[in-house]
Parts: C-alpha cells; sequence; structure tokens
C-alpha cells in the first residue's frame, strides 16, 4: 500500500468514526435555550400554605433540531407550597408543544439545590412520546433564590422567572 496510501485508510478511518459494533458517544439531538416563569396566588411565604402555581417554559432556540426551533411547556396545579419548599403538587411528568405542531411527553426525575443564592432544578428522564421518543432528557431551570424579605411581606412572593436549558440526546 506504500506510505502514503496507508496514512489515507488511517485518515479515513478516523473522519468515518468508529466501526459498527464499537462504543460510541450517543449524539446529541437537539439543544434548546430559554426562560421559565411561574406565577403563585396567593403569592409565596416562609410558612406552607396552599398555592395556586402556573409554570412556563419557553425553549428556543432550539438546535440543530431540524424543523424543531422552538417548544413551550405550560401546567398548573395547588398544593402546600412555601418559599422554602416546592410545591407537593408538581408533575414529574410534562408535555412539550413544539414549533412544529407535534407534541412530546418528558418523564422526569427531579433535583433541587442552591448554589450561591441561585435555585438549580435539574430534571433528568426520558422522551416517553411524540418527537425524540426514547431520547436521554435534561433540563435545567437556574433561577435567582427568593428574597426572604420578600417573603415576609404581606403579598408574598406572587412570581419568579430564570433561564432553562433542555438538552435531548441520544436515542
Amino acid at each position: 500500500m506504500g506510505l502514503f496510501g496507508g496514512a489515507a485508510v488511517a485518515a479515513s478511518a478516523v473522519l468515518v468514526g468508529p466501526a459498527a459494533g464499537t462504543a460510541a458517544a450517543e449524539p446529541e439531538l437537539v439543544e434548546c435555550v430559554g426562560s421559565l416563569s411561574a406565577t403563585f396566588q396567593p403569592g409565596l411565604s416562609l410558612t406552607p400554605r396552599e398555592v395556586a402555581t402556573s409554570r412556563s417554559q419557553h425553549y428556543g432556540p432550539c438546535l440543530p433540531g431540524g424543523n424543531i426551533s422552538s417548544g413551550i411547556s405550560e401546567s398548573a396545579s395547588v398544593g402546600e407550597a412555601s418559599c422554602l419548599t416546592p410545591s407537593s403538587a408538581e408533575s414529574n411528568r410534562k408535555t412539550i408543544r413544539w414549533n412544529t405542531g407535534e407534541v412530546s411527553t418528558f418523564s422526569y426525575d427531579r433535583m433541587v439545590s442552591n448554589v450561591g443564592g441561585t435555585a438549580v432544578m435539574t430534571l433528568r428522564g426520558t422522551i416517553v412520546d411524540g418527537p425524540f421518543q426514547g431520547a436521554t432528557a435534561i433540563e435545567v431551570q437556574t433561577v435567582p433564590t427568593l428574597n426572604t424579605l420578600d417573603c415576609l411581606s404581606a403579598e408574598g412572593v406572587t412570581s419568579k422567572s430564570g433561564v432553562v436549558t433542555l438538552t435531548i440526546a441520544g436515542l
């Protein structure tokens, strides 16, 4: 094959990627950045009480997503909540309506942490139907920690907002 022929074969193997049957990283299907908001009625206070909560996540732009370039997820619940604890009524499943009109359902486990004055909620699970069915999904919601003085006010905390990143990877 000669020196250059062997180098060309080796280079083409690198460009093509691993041979069938070898382990490779799962390809990323889509990543969306966006915003989230939530409203509370009555407002959150330091004392747990029944609160109606409306949530909205706007995903987009989504790359490389193909025809899917944005999405939205909206939900509402009523349950006991406070400035110190998330709502007990929040579901572990959400519907994402894509700009194409298609709908995916995301089933997840939730982990909440507080990092340097910022609340970080990580939702990790699977897309169970619709576009990306069977793919792993991770959503990270980042919201500034609620101001304790606002929690002490008569009105309480009536809304919060932040950023969201949704990554859907591998089938």
